[in-house]
């Protein structure tokens, strides 16, 4: 089943891509301005930094789960998800941060 991480509840911690086995995820993120209010993600962990980049290559992931079990926020899950062929391994790239992904939070989130 797909990856799917629900980029509005990441606290980027990166715990995701310290338990990869194949290093398929790329995360990046910053430190939030002084005096910037600190969100806070569903289940009440405050988000202190910026997500700027959280992108998984799918072609490399060997879909071993380890990246799920360590998110604090439970937000890195498996979907049900299955339809997702593509024609070239670099389509194969998610970056969760475009909006386009975003949108399918609707769908894949419960």
């Amino acid at each position: 089943m797909r990856l799917y991480n629900d980029a509005l509840n990441c606290i980027s911690c990166t715990q995701c891509a310290m338990a990869c086995p194949v290093d398929c995820i790329y995360i990046a993120s910053e430190k939030r301005d002084e005096g910037e209010e600190i969100p806070k993600a569903s289940n009440g962990t405050p988000i202190r930094l910026k997500l700027t980049q959280f992108v998984i290559d799918t072609a490399l992931c060997c879909y071993c789960g380890l990246c799920t079990t360590v998110c604090p926020t439970e937000c890195l899950t498996h979907s049900h998800d299955y339809e997702f062929a593509q024609y070239t391994c670099d389509d194969m790239k998610y970056d969760y941060l475009d909006p386009e992904v975003i949108a399918w939070r609707d769908r894949i989130v419960k």
